[in-house]
């Protein structure tokens, strides 16, 4: 198979039955895709030419995907565990490369990703810092927000989140307070029941370099 950006412009319908297969130019907009892929952002793969993950359901956490198309464009190479929240919720294993033209120039990123079937539990990594880059759950919380958010929707408590977090007490009651305004409530009961209304239980606001 021609493996360049050209070839994909013109079959935008990849046959892949293995989980996902998708190819995004260097503006981060939608080239081609298997059908599986549809299950999850819901469009057709010829729907999908030129969209972004701006305009999927997702689009809360498009920074993620973004961050890690422009790492994989300036050189870098890793895999990383990250979450879509889509039609259908996975967090995927994915490996992204770059893809050239035929003249052999970066054009863009293919990618593959597998469902993990798994869970993680991440209070186990909170100490490997050079495997662990925190994101966020699309909310414009700062990294250290995000990680008590995830232990607090988990159900761990006070003095546990501030220790997993490696935090005092007293910090975790500032940004608990923090995150309950950036969520537009006043108890940590009504945060929770936010938290979950938006189905942030089943993201990892996480990628784990692999």
């Amino acid at each position: 198979m021609d493996n360049t950006i050209e070839f994909y412009l013109k079959n935008p319908i990849i046959k892949h039955d293995v989980g996902i297969l998708l190819v995004k130019d260097s503006q981060h907009r939608f080239v081609a895709s298997n059908r599986e892929f549809s299950t999850f952002s819901g469009l057709q793969p010829e729907k999908l030419i030129g969209l972004s993950d701006l305009d999927m359901p997702w689009s809360e956490q498009a920074k993620i995907y973004i961050s890690h198309e422009k790492d994989i464009l300036s050189g870098l190479s890793y895999n990383v565990i990250e979450p879509l929240p889509g039609i259908k919720r996975a967090n995927l294993v994915t490996q992204k490369k770059i893809i050239y033209d035929r003249t052999g120039m970066p054009q863009g990123t293919i990618a593959t990703a597998l469902p993990l079937e798994m869970d993680i539990e991440f209070c186990n990594l909170s100490g490997t810092s050079d495997i662990l880059r925190v994101a966020d759950y699309g909310m414009n919380l700062t990294k250290k927000e995000s990680l008590v958010l995830y232990y607090f929707i988990k159900g761990f408590q006070r003095s546990q989140i501030a220790n997993l977090a490696k935090i005092g007490t007293s910090s975790y009651d500032f940004h608990i307070s923090n995150i309950k305004k950036k969520f537009g409530v006043d108890s940590t009961s009504k945060l929770r029941d936010v938290a979950y209304s938006k189905g942030l239980q089943d993201i990892i606001p996480f990628v784990i370099k692999r």
